[in-house]
């Protein structure tokens, strides 16, 4: 056994470039899943416990909503994050509308690693 998890195993390569069509529908169709067949059929689950009105006894500890709090803490945390990687990229459309117009890169870097946009103000 190689020890790595799937997401290891089917990462997109880190380095330049713009990414295939499969890698976008790759990782578009991670995400969907992840929506459909888990944060979606959690909250369902818990919307049918709090709706249910049936007289059933049910079990929910204190444990278990601290438990889910601190997993929406996380799960906001994260999707927030993807949120703002979407966000950097739309930002870069004008740079790559340049580059298809002229073919190639012309100007200095203008965002940081991170895809914060670089501010040279200093020289002007």
């Amino acid at each position: 056994m190689s020890g790595k998890t799937y997401a290891e195993k089917h990462a997109i390569p880190d380095e330049g470039g713009m990414p295939t069509d499969e890698e976008l529908r790759a990782t578009w169709a991670a995400i969907a899943d992840v929506d459909e067949f888990r944060l979606s059929q959690i909250a369902s689950r818990v919307l049918r416990l709090v709706n249910q009105d049936d007289g059933t006894e049910a079990q929910v500890t204190y444990e278990d909503i601290g438990q889910l709090l601190c997993w929406l803490d996380h799960m906001r945390s994260m999707l927030n994050a993807m949120s703002k990687t979407v966000g950097v990229l739309e930002e870069l459309r004008p740079e790559l509308d340049d580059i298809a117009r002229n073919g190639v890169v012309e100007c200095v870097a203008a965002f940081d690693e991170h895809g914060k946009r670089r501010d040279f103000a200093w020289a002007r």
